[in-house]
């Protein structure tokens, strides 16, 4: 988890998986539990589910995004604000 996802794991992605999970373990439907693809349990706020969430691409998270524009030159780099998430068929993020 470290080695991939390490520079991503700051304060705030840290702060918005753990509302991320406070939200699934307050959902009736959802237990502490949750069964994997291998059939065996996984825990909702276990390291291994945030991994799959975060390969699976099912989980969004705030991050600041770098946006290049070379029309403009000296002023070429914006940042701005938005929630991403990993797709895993392209290697990339997407932010909205």
């Amino acid at each position: 988890m470290e080695k991939k996802w390490g520079r991503l794991m700051g304060a705030a992605a840290i702060q918005e998986w753990k509302s991320h999970v406070s939200t699934l373990m307050g959902r009736p439907s959802c237990g502490k539990r949750r069964r994997s693809s291998s059939s065996s349990p996984v825990a909702i706020d276990s390291v291994m589910y945030w991994y799959s969430n975060l390969e699976s691409g099912k989980f969004w998270f705030c991050a600041q995004v770098k946006q290049r524009n070379p029309l403009y030159v000296g002023l070429g780099i914006s940042y701005y604000d938005a929630k991403v998430r990993y797709d895993s068929k392209t290697d990339t993020f997407q932010a909205r």
